[in-house]
């Protein structure tokens, strides 16, 4: 179960899809990992979004929100994390190692000369990858779904899952692997804390159905986060799952109301006018 769990799930992807204006790339990891995503570009941004996709899935799945950002006016990046995709790596992590990419990414969105604002949108991995390290992302504003408070919340969960309740005894060995396997520290994959340190506008989104990342661990990681701006969703049938897919419409509405508050442009100085 350990190795299922950290074993890579690279493949290639097929083109691009031809509606939007794609441009596929690739660009390195602080460790020097190829990674590689699309760039979906709009003449005009309002700002750029860092779409980050879940473990075990890859940059495709961030599409279908790739799509109505568009049209809303937003520049998207969608990348495939380390062991993922097209991206180079031999194992995957539970977020810290991805990091790395994530702030790469974010980086490489950044770099654009249109793009004076950015905004992220993680699910599970990805919104983990964005919280941990030493210091969250540097973005204007975080969406993030189903994501973990606690690394041993979400071993526990799994096993629950699919093993059943009188099995969470084995937590402890899946937890153990982390360090030997990956070199990472148990504490280093506490999402709750890290959380503490956002203070940019933060949406948290979770399923009412998710067994992954329950709703009450989304409510905790809510009232853990340090931004003074922030909003907490609900949505009662999604299971672990892209919940854009689930309610499109209802989550479009929220997302770009969301945008729309946590990017406004300031007023400028009244010494300014």
């Amino acid at each position: 179960m350990g190795s299922r769990l950290l074993r890579p799930t690279r493949y290639p992807i097929t083109r691009p899809p031809v509606d939007l204006p794609i441009d596929t790339i690739t660009f390195k990891a602080e460790d020097g990992l190829t990674l590689s995503g699309w760039l979906v570009r709009h003449p005009e941004p309002k700002a750029g979004l860092l779409l980050m996709h879940g473990s075990g899935q890859n940059r495709k799945i961030m599409l279908s929100r790739a799509r109505f950002l568009y049209d809303a006016g937003y520049t998207s990046l969608l990348f495939d994390f380390r062991g993922h995709g097209e991206s180079e790596g031999t194992f995957r992590t539970f977020g810290l190692a991805e990091h790395l990419d994530a702030r790469a990414a974010l980086n490489e969105l950044k770099s654009l000369p249109e793009i004076k604002q950015t905004a992220i949108i993680g699910f599970s991995l990805g919104g983990a990858a964005s919280i941990l390290g030493e210091q969250p992302l540097s973005s204007d504003a975080f969406i993030l779904e189903a994501v973990f408070p606690d690394i041993r919340n979400a071993i526990a969960n799994r096993i629950r899952l699919k093993l059943g309740t009188p099995y969470v005894w084995a937590t402890g060995l899946l937890s153990y692997q982390i360090p030997l396997r990956t070199g990472t520290r148990l504490d280093e994959l506490r999402p709750i804390e890290n959380i503490r340190n956002i203070q940019a506008p933060t949406f948290i989104i979770a399923g009412g159905a998710d067994q992954r990342a329950t709703a009450k661990e989304s409510r905790q990681l809510f009232e853990a986060a340090g931004a003074e701006k922030k909003d907490f969703w609900v949505i009662p049938s999604a299971t672990h799952t892209n919940f854009h897919a689930v309610v499109p419409k209802s989550y479009e509405q929220r997302v770009l109301s969301f945008l729309a508050a946590a990017l406004e442009e300031p007023e400028p100085d009244s010494a300014t006018r």
